[in-house]
C-alpha cells in the first residue's frame, strides 16, 4: 500500500508554461529520477521526455500538453544546510517538483487523483494564484497596549502590521 505524504505548499510558482494561466496546470512532486527532461531544457513537450512507460501513459491520460520543472533554478545541493551551532538540515528536494499544462477544460481534480495513483507520485494538486491577505494579531493587547509597535496615525510606532503583510 502506498503510504501518502502530505505538504503544505506555500510556494508560489513563477513559471507559467507557454504564457498559459494556472487554471490549466497542475503541480506534481516525483520521486527522485521518474522524469527526464532533455538535457539544458527546463520544460518539454510529453513526447521529449523520458519517464517508464506507465507513467507516460497516465500522463497522456490526463491530456499533459507540456512538462516544466516547478523551480527551474533548484540546485540538489540546496538540500542540506549547517547551521552555525552545527546542526545539519535537510530541506525538501524540488529538483523533482513539476508543472503540468493540460488543454483548456480538462478537469484538474480528475488530472490530480490519476496522478496521485501512481507510486512514483509524491504529491500532486492544482496550480493556483497566490492571494493576498492581512494579518492581524489576535492579542487583545496589541491596538492599545502595543503602541510602540504599530499607530493607526503612523507617527509613532515601528509599523509593524505593514511588516507582516
Amino acid at each position: 500500500m502506498k503510504s501518502k505524504a502530505f505538504f503544505v505548499l506555500i510556494i508560489l510558482l513563477p513559471l507559467c508554461l507557454n504564457g498559459g494561466s494556472v487554471e490549466k496546470q497542475i503541480i506534481v512532486l516525483f520521486q527522485p529520477d521518474v522524469i527526464g527532461l532533455p538535457i539544458g531544457q527546463r520544460s518539454a513537450q510529453l513526447p521529449e521526455i523520458t519517464a517508464p512507460q506507465h507513467v507516460i501513459e497516465c500522463l497522456q491520460a490526463i491530456g499533459a500538453i507540456m512538462i516544466a520543472r516547478g523551480l527551474p533554478d533548484f540546485e540538489p545541493d540546496d538540500t542540506i544546510r549547517i547551521t552555525q551551532d552545527g546542526w545539519v538540515a535537510r530541506l525538501p528536494n524540488w529538483a523533482h517538483l513539476f508543472v503540468i499544462e493540460l488543454p483548456a477544460g480538462t478537469n484538474r481534480d480528475s488530472a490530480v487523483i490519476i496522478m496521485e495513483n501512481l507510486d512514483e507520485v509524491i504529491y500532486a494538486e492544482k496550480n493556483r494564484r497566490g492571494e493576498f491577505f492581512q494579518t492581524e494579531p489576535n492579542d487583545t493587547y496589541f491596538k492599545w497596549y502595543q503602541r510602540n509597535l504599530n499607530d493607526s496615525t503612523g507617527n509613532t510606532g515601528i509599523d509593524v502590521m505593514r511588516a507582516w503583510d
